[in-house]
């Protein structure tokens, strides 16, 4: 199970250039992670890296 706090402890502050990709079915329905950080906010504090979501890889990265 994916965490939205243990996410940024682990990716730490996020760089231009850098993309993150999540599995979609790391969200629920609400694009809200599982100890309740919403995808929103996961970005912000990830800014200015790119966070993205997909249930393939290749689909997250040809996302615009």
């Amino acid at each position: 199970l994916l965490g939205g706090e243990d996410l940024l402890s682990a990716l730490g502050p996020g760089r231009a250039g850098d993309v993150v990709v999540l599995p979609a079915e790391a969200l629920n329905h609400d694009g809200v992670l599982i100890d309740g950080v919403a995808l929103g906010e996961l970005r912000s504090r990830l800014a200015p890296a790119d966070v993205r979501t997909g249930y393939e890889v290749t689909e997250a990265l040809s996302a615009p």
